[in-house]
């Protein structure tokens, strides 16, 4: 483990982080500062203005991208193992999450374990994770870890809780982060459009001031002019977590009561707004102060500017590891932060030894690891048999069962939608009817998947050059059926010379 760690969380207008160093007692808070974006001329120079700062220099990082930016879905395979999750988890997700999953980072969390794996799988685009590294790489020793929003925070309660069911609400400026937690899991998380600025916002219009005063005047209480508007904005966003809930017990994702929440972040400290939702939801609410809750030892330097729901998040990240690096991680592998090199410069002799040993030993190895995986995948051809034999006991000729699996799981989803795809039947034909009248009998093509949402339409496919590509492209450009079109990608399939394409459409509405 890095001498000091740093956790950075990056908010709508501050930069909150806290620098600890580990020992045999717990954690040291080091320094803590918090860093207005806009007077630092942008995210980059705010961070790299932490870094200048003694407590900070020199430190590994461990920052969240908000869920915003990410996307969640619930995945349960036949199997626990780790690596074979892994590699099955980009195809459960990759008809579910609104980008290419081969430009994404993915990575899950455990739900539960009954000889099955229940998992909260996450993904984000590989662009947003870059940006992140290069906003940290000039500053940080090492990026240690990428998390998802506040899990940081939920992780280290419910390692602290194991048996307890809890909300967690991590209210920002611009939106409000929610995770369930079920008997000391993490088992679903929800964003909602709702911050602190809404708050301010209406008493800005209400009162005829601008934003600063409005804040300042949320915080100290001088709302009573507007308190029926208010008290309006507070219900509706209780009514969205309470049509969660109903929505999870309904789908049969939740099996218990939750018998009280747990609050943070910068928007919580308006007291109105906590006494607001626990009314609605009649679930008594608490202030989450992870200082008071874990072996964290303050120095004097990091006092001043320390307010618990503020500090909550960059503290969580910071001591993230105490807990076995529980939560999610979007550092891709092999990243580089940068400093790595320098910082183990010193130690290239030794790390030069140590390359020739591993080598060694691989060679001596080579020959045990070849037998066992010629073992494992044995073993993993039989337990792929017996789970399509136990699914599909009507299916006796098995002749790829990856490929058998697929079919069958196609066809089932094709029936259990086939009913909810009749009122837009007529729509869809009508589509693909001026699809056929746009594009010219000479151009040939084949369509392989076709994805109608309403909003867009999007058609996989193959054809004989890149040429055709565009023509099919130009053809639907010209009708005005289409408002748009957008070739997503085209490259050359790897055999018959011919070449796949994928296109987006946007209907005329």
């Amino acid at each position: 483990m890095p001498e000091k760690i740093t956790g950075i969380d990056i908010g709508e207008r501050h930069i909150k982080s806290v620098s600890v160093s580990a020992g045999l007692k717990g954690y040291h808070i080091i320094d803590a500062l918090v860093v207005n974006i806009a007077e630092a001329g942008g995210i980059k120079p705010a961070v790299e203005q932490i870094f200048r700062k003694a407590g900070f220099h020199g430190s590994a990082v461990i920052t969240a991208l908000p869920f915003k930016q990410c996307s969640f879905r619930m995945v349960r395979l036949p199997f626990t193992d780790r690596k074979k999750i892994r590699q099955t988890l980009p195809y459960e997700l990759e008809q579910s999450i609104p980008f290419p999953i081969d430009a994404a980072v993915v990575d899950y969390l455990t739900v539960d374990r009954t000889g099955k794996a229940d998992l909260l799988a996450g993904a984000v685009p590989r662009n947003i994770v870059d940006e992140r590294v290069d906003i940290l790489n000039s500053s940080a020793s090492e990026i240690a870890a990428i998390d998802a929003g506040s899990v940081p925070v939920a992780a280290l309660f419910a390692a602290d809780r194991p048996e307890e069911s809890s909300i967690i609400l991590d209210i920002g400026a611009k939106q409000t982060e929610c995770i369930f937690i079920l008997k000391g899991r993490i088992s679903h998380i929800r964003a909602f459009g709702f911050g602190g600025d809404r708050i301010t916002e209406t008493i800005a219009r209400v009162c005829g001031v601008d934003f600063a005063e409005a804040e300042r005047m949320k915080l100290a209480g001088e709302i009573e002019k507007c308190r029926e508007e208010i008290d309006g904005l507070i219900e509706s966003f209780s009514g969205q977590i309470k049509e969660t809930l109903d929505l999870l017990a309904f789908r049969g994702d939740l099996d218990t009561q939750f018998p009280c929440m747990h609050i943070t972040g910068g928007g919580a400290l308006f007291i109105p707004l906590r006494k607001g939702i626990e009314s609605f939801l009649k679930i008594p609410a608490y202030e989450i102060d992870i200082v008071q809750s874990g072996a964290v030892q303050f120095r004097e330097t990091a006092r001043k500017p320390w307010e618990p729901l503020v500090m909550n998040q960059a503290l969580a990240l910071a001591i993230r590891e105490s807990k076995g690096n529980a939560g999610f991680n979007f550092l891709p592998e092999g990243a580089d932060s940068g400093g790595v090199m320098e910082k183990y410069r010193r130690e290239i002799k030794w790390a030069g030894a140590v390359a020739a040993v591993i080598c060694i030993l691989l060679f001596v190895n080579f020959y045990l690891d070849y037998r066992y995986d010629q073992r494992q995948l044995g073993d993993l051809r039989r337990e792929i048999r017996e789970v399509f034999t136990t699914a599909v006991p009507d299916v006796t000729r098995i002749v790829d069962p990856v490929h058998q699996m697929k079919t069958k799981i196609a066809e089932t989803k094709k029936a259990g939608t086939g009913r909810a795809m009749v009122a837009g039947e007529t729509k869809v034909l009508s589509v693909l009817r001026d699809m056929s009248r746009l594009v010219p009998q000479s151009v040939v093509f084949l369509i392989t998947s076709f994805t109608y949402d309403e909003d867009s339409i999007r058609i996989k496919g193959e054809t004989d050059n890149f040429n055709t590509v565009d023509a099919i492209k130009s053809a639907l450009e010209k009708g005005r059926t289409f408002q748009s079109v957008t070739i997503s990608s085209a490259k050359l399939m790897k055999t018959g010379g011919r070449v796949s394409f994928d296109l987006k459409m946007e209907p005329v509405l």
